[in-house]
């Protein structure tokens, strides 16, 4: 306790130097909580079966020391498992290491605008010592400080082909057709997981990283063709490039558009708070159903009902979201507004489409487990957006499916509190600077290809460290079986 109190005074005077900007002070005092915080030993109370016996902390891993649980007995003895150190019961390089590895992370997540759940899980295993059980929530956890920020980034930006107030630089009408149906999906992919052998997962998450990659890149290029022939045109002084007239519009122009257009093109330039609030009730009522389940258990009655319950209100929402665009998109036509460029398309096709894909990438995510954000941002590229708007609205659309997964570790007390603030606030800092930077460098030199490029970076990265840590994974049955969802059922 005395040296967690040294570790805080000394501690202060350093982060009120390093806080001159207003909206790191809050990520300032959580971390000073951080300090002040913690047992000996990172121990979630709830669950203990993934804990590993020892006689000696040399039975442990690095990172790792053998010490009594007093939450796990056996027959009411108290038994001796290896744990992993508490953050600030002694300060390591291995914690600075992994915090740096965590801040590098985050800074090309966030320019890319993903999460980064596939770059820090891996990186808690190898690098901080952590077992998949605490490294999940961990990653978790960091996700959300790094999508916070973004959001807090992204928030104020205009749309890259819009001119004069413009429209927002989220695409908040996306996430009512996609985020539902992806997290229904995700909910399915989760309760099939343990039907399929893990070799065979391995092999399809692997198959469709390939797949992404390819894509991703394919629009890069696309992108920086496109920016290059831009920037010969301009050269060459035979095109004039304005924003208005690459299938955009200008607000300011103000003998163009009827008085009705102009109220329209007025309204679209704010945040459309019926759809943040369509939001808003969709996420607790999803996020009552899933931590229900997690805390009923898979295959148990009530995680039955439930899980029913959950897909009528998926379509529900859908439909009312469906209905909703289509309005707008009729109103647009009806006074001869023309489409923005690089925002989500609302043709019958792509209405009929997208949630189906975004229910794939759930399915996909759930039963890989891989991060959405990783599978959802190329295929807002896929789908049309160009690489900034699409960057920021994976970005948002990443805050309401963390959260979901934020309230259940909270409610299982999972998240360790002292490593949770150190590892989120890192991540928070890391993405206000990359995500920041990113947008400056894509509008100072015309280059939103490279934020396309820095996403397929980050996918072959992910892939590389699944692979690794597949690897690792010892599989005890080679013949990859399919097994019950439900075994004790």
């Amino acid at each position: 306790l005395k040296l967690q109190f040294l570790y805080l005074i000394a501690a202060s005077p350093v982060f009120v130097l390093m806080t001159n900007m207003g909206v790191l002070k809050a990520c300032a005092l959580l971390m000073m909580l951080a300090l002040a915080s913690g047992a000996p030993f990172v121990d979630p109370a709830h669950d203990n079966s993934h804990l590993i016996k020892c006689n000696a902390s040399a039975d442990c891993g690095a990172g790792r020391e053998c010490a009594v649980d007093a939450n796990f007995k056996v027959d009411g003895d108290d038994q001796q498992v290896c744990l992993h150190k508490e953050l600030f019961s002694g300060f390591s390089l291995r914690d600075g290491l992994t915090g740096f590895t965590v801040f590098v992370c985050t800074l090309m997540a966030s320019s890319a605008g993903i999460g980064g759940g596939g770059l820090f899980t891996p990186v808690y295993i190898m690098l901080g010592g952590f077992i998949i059980q605490e490294a999940t929530p961990l990653s978790h956890a960091t996700v959300m400080g790094n999508a916070l920020a973004q959001l807090l980034i992204n928030f104020p930006k205009r749309h890259p082909y819009v001119e004069g107030k413009g429209k927002p630089l989220i695409d908040y009408a996306a996430p009512l057709l996609l985020l539902p149906p992806q997290l229904a999906g995700n909910a399915l992919g989760v309760l099939l997981n343990p039907m399929f052998p893990p070799n065979a997962l391995i092999i399809v998450a692997e198959l469709l990283l390939v797949f992404a990659i390819y894509k991703v890149f394919t629009k890069a290029r696309m992108y920086y063709k496109e920016e290059c022939q831009q920037e010969n045109a301009a050269k060459d002084e035979k095109v004039k490039i304005v924003a208005d007239e690459a299938q955009g519009y200008s607000t300011d122009a103000v003998t163009k558009y009827s008085e009705e257009a102009h109220m329209m093109l007025e309204a679209e330039s704010k945040v459309p708070k019926h759809y943040v609030l369509m939001m808003v009730v969709f996420w607790v009522l999803f996020a009552c159903c899933f931590v229900g389940m997690k805390v009923a258990g898979t295959c148990s009655n009530i995680y039955w009902v439930l899980f029913s319950v959950l897909y009528p209100v998926v379509i529900a929402f859908v439909y009312a979201g469906v209905r909703m665009m289509k309005k707008h998109n009729e109103h647009r036509e009806n006074l001869k507004l023309p489409a923005v460029r690089g925002s989500l398309s609302l043709d019958s096709k792509t209405l009929l489409v997208a949630p189906t894909l975004a229910c794939g990438v759930g399915l996909v995510a759930g039963l890989l487990g891989l991060g959405g954000g990783e599978l959802m941002a190329p295929l807002l590229l896929e789908l049309g957006m160009v690489p900034k708007v699409a960057s920021a609205t994976s970005a948002y659309m990443i805050v309401w499916t963390t959260s979901s997964d934020i309230v259940h570790y909270i409610t299982t007390a999972d998240l360790n509190l002292a490593y949770t603030l150190f590892f989120a606030c890192i991540s928070f800092v890391g993405a206000l600077f990359g995500r920041h930077y990113g947008l400056v460098f894509a509008q100072k030199y015309n280059r939103q290809s490279a934020i396309a490029f820095t996403l397929g970076v980050l996918l072959v990265i992910s892939m590389v460290l699944f692979a690794v840590r597949a690897a690792e994974t010892k599989v005890a049955d080679p013949w990859w079986p399919f097994k019950n969802p439900c075994p004790s059922s």
